[in-house]
């Protein structure tokens, strides 16, 4: 991400948000990444829907300005104030801003610790080893959509990307489906339940990310430090609320309302994905842990992200200490509010 580009995505951030505009922080300005709940940013899914899980990240006396951004902006805009937060970010997008001088946005709640993404590729293809020469979509080169295309093409088929495959630019999950099903690209990085509608309408998945990176760090809450210093009392609210909805999702007790909420709240494009779908999804990311219950993921974790990042760039850069990009107190601040123990500080 280059230096003219950062200024770009701020002044972009800006323009959609309404220059001059004055705002009480009793209004909160969040980046939304996509309209869908991902598996890996369902603690946080109640951005989307408030009623997703009994508990509810809305506020007293607290509004959210929703404004959506794409995963190389969101960082950037947070950083440079334009926005408060961002919700549903790899580690990835955040330490790559910071190398670029994004220094005031951390994360401070991360939504999985475990990929979820898989390669959904056309019909006709049934290997990994078949994916040479084709085309695979991606949502932009910063996404953890496209660093997991790469982290599966390179651990697991070695191959070269621009070499021995290309990347097409596409949208969110669903138009990556969309552009699967009338045979614009070859592949497709997908997770559930996209990935379970596709492989009904017989597609194959030829690999998951998570056989060469069983950690990695996504579906992250990123916020401006000095809005986060500034209304530490409401970011806590807010993050007890994700951490409750993580104890019930986890909860076995729950299983049953777990699954309808998923089969009525989360939603394969325009429509809810239903409760076939639900028991998949309950079983792959509840029961799997693709959830990061309590909104921590450990520093080998995030060194798993910064391994992808490396090897795709072919270059030793030197990534920031953890400290830098990832503050728990708030999280600890709303663990011990609710009587849970607290996780170690980022080294």
């Amino acid at each position: 991400m280059s230096r003219r580009w950062a200024v770009a995505a701020v002044a972009m951030a800006a323009g959609i948000l309404g220059a001059g505009t004055v705002r009480a922080d009793t209004t909160i300005r969040l980046g939304m990444l996509s309209p869908e709940i991902p598996p890996f940013c369902l603690n946080t899914g109640g951005l989307h829907d408030p009623t997703l899980s009994p508990y509810s990240p809305q506020v007293p006396g607290v509004s959210f300005t929703k404004v959506q951004i794409s995963v190389s902006q969101a960082p950037v805009a947070v950083s440079g104030g334009d926005l408060d937060m961002a919700e549903c970010a790899g580690a990835s997008s955040i330490i790559q801003a910071w190398m670029k001088g994004a220094k005031n946005v951390v994360l401070v709640y991360v939504g999985s610790a475990k990929p979820s993404y898989v390669l959904i590729a056309r019909k006709g293809i049934n290997s990994l080893t078949e994916m040479k020469g084709k085309s695979i979509a991606s949502p932009g080169p910063q996404s953890t959509a496209t660093e997991a295309s790469m982290t599966i093409m390179s651990r697991g088929g070695h191959f070269t990307v621009g070499t021995d495959y290309k990347l097409v630019s596409t949208g969110t999950g669903g138009a990556r489906a969309a552009a699967l099903s009338v045979g614009k690209i070859d592949a497709v990085p997908s997770f559930p339940p996209f990935s379970y509608k596709l492989i009904d309408e017989g597609f194959r998945q030829v690999a998951q990310q998570s056989d060469w990176a069983p950690e990695y760090v996504a579906g992250s809450l990123l916020v401006n430090r000095q809005w986060a210093a500034r209304n530490s009392d409401t970011l806590v609210a807010i993050l007890k609320t994700f951490i409750q909805t993580g104890n019930w999702l986890k909860d076995p007790k729950n299983k049953d309302a777990v699954i309808q909420a998923f089969a009525t709240k989360v939603k394969e494009g325009a429509s809810p994905m239903g409760p076939d779908h639900a028991k998949r999804f309950y079983a792959d990311v509840v029961e799997g842990k693709r959830v990061a219950f309590e909104g921590y993921a450990p520093p080998s974790a995030f060194q798993s992200n910064e391994e992808i990042m490396a090897e795709r760039s072919g270059s030793k850069e030197q990534y920031p200490p953890l400290h830098e990009v990832v503050d728990y107190s708030y999280l600890n601040r709303a663990l011990k509010e609710l009587g849970m123990a607290p996780v170690p500080l980022a080294p």
